[in-house]
């Protein structure tokens, strides 16, 4: 009797230590009509406030974790939202992208190479106007490759709850180029296309549906042409179902993408360009399949990489698969290639893995190895980076 007191005593005494935010006692106390019934009822309470402590733990181990995020962006539109975009007053914010970069790249066509490099440094700064109109300027700079510049910077109005405005300098919606790995995929290199336009967009189905449609003076005429507003773009985007999201895209003059431009300086003919992407979440697993290609052959006087006699029509795809294995880890595969596009190869494939180390800091590793038009002409390539975003 002594000992089942003490007993009684204790749990007590524990429970009304470590309980205070639970209510034990109006009803439940005259229902315990025995002393074994109330220490059962105690002991209950205990386990059920042991476990919400317990509960509340694992929920903050969580945030933490899944702040370390594997990849800080996955895609070009998400790259050009220049990081975390803290509020600087209640109408600006700020934000940026830093990321540095170690390679080797043992290529049988280019040339051996070997670098460090600050691959990134992007500052983007954001202004809502009112609740109709915000601005955006982003500035980068990429070592060996972009001086310092406006990479971007726009007006976007809203004009209804369907239709928005975007006027000044910003990447044409020619591609998704969703990627899980550091190096740019081949249909980015040969389709990425920056310009000052004018672009409305319609968006319904509460934006499951989003189409787009631009206009823009390209740098690039055809021989005879007037310097003129001529060139136009048209994408659209549709989410059919969770994590399920498919898109095409068109662009009058091909050679205004970033790179073709210098494959063709000067033209006697005007060829469009296409492309269409498919991106699918499922749990942990996440598929990008995208393909971009040049609408026709260009005359041969225009471009004849290969020197054949016949007219080239550059086309570029990507393929990936990545796997999160938990919120600050991931896996990613790559099959992607390309034909008439001069320095790049025909067929690369390879692996990436990237580790969230810290909140807004990553590190990624990834190897490639491409293959040319010769099977014997080949090239490995061994890239790490490590990224932070503010």
């Amino acid at each position: 009797m002594r000992l089942k007191f003490f007993n009684f005593l204790c749990s007590t005494l524990l429970v009304l230590v470590l309980g205070s935010s639970i209510t034990f006692f109006p009803a439940n106390v005259s229902a315990a009509s025995t002393e074994a019934e109330y220490v059962a009822m105690l002991n209950r309470n205990y386990l059920q406030l042991v476990n919400n402590e317990y509960l509340k733990m694992l929920k903050k181990k969580l945030d933490k974790v899944e702040k370390n995020q594997a990849e800080l962006y996955h895609s070009l539109g998400e790259k050009k939202r220049a990081g975390l975009k803290g509020q600087i007053t209640d109408k600006i914010n700020f934000g940026g992208i830093i990321e540095v970069e170690a390679s080797f790249d043992s290529n049988d066509k280019l040339g051996d190479t070997s670098d460090i490099v600050l691959a990134t440094a992007l500052l983007g700064f954001g202004a809502e106007i009112n609740k109709h109109v915000s601005g955006n300027i982003v500035l980068l700079f990429e070592e060996d490759s972009t001086p310092l510049s406006v990479d971007e910077g726009l007006i976007t109005i809203t004009l209804t709850s369907n239709y928005s405005l975007k006027a000044g300098l910003f990447y044409l919606p020619i591609g998704a180029y969703h990627s899980h790995f550091i190096s740019d995929p081949i249909t980015l290199e040969l389709g990425e296309t920056t310009e000052s336009a004018l672009m409305v967009t319609y968006s319904g189905q509460g934006s499951a549906f989003e189409f787009s449609f631009g206009l823009f003076n390209g740098a690039r005429e055809k021989t005879g042409d007037a310097n003129k507003i001529d060139d136009y773009f048209a994408s659209v985007k549709i989410t059919p179902a969770e994590g399920l999201m498919v898109g095409a895209y068109y662009i009058s003059d091909f050679a205004e993408t970033s790179n073709m431009e210098t494959l063709v300086p000067a033209r006697t003919k005007t060829v469009a360009g296409q492309g269409a992407y498919i991106s699918y979440e499922f749990k942990k697993y996440a598929f990008e399949a995208e393909y971009i290609t040049a609408a026709n052959s260009y005359n041969a006087a225009d471009l004849d990489a290969n020197s054949d006699g016949s007219g080239d029509k550059p086309c570029a795809y990507n393929l990936e698969l990545s796997y999160n294995y938990n919120a600050g880890t991931q896996i990613a595969l790559r099959l992607e290639g390309s034909s008439d596009f001069f320095d790049w190869p025909e067929r690369q494939y390879g692996v990436a893995v990237a580790y969230g180390i810290y909140e807004n800091v990553a590190i990624a590793f990834e190897l490639l190895h491409g293959e040319y038009d010769s099977s014997s002409v080949q090239r490995t390539l061994a890239t790490t980076r490590l990224a932070i975003e503010f």
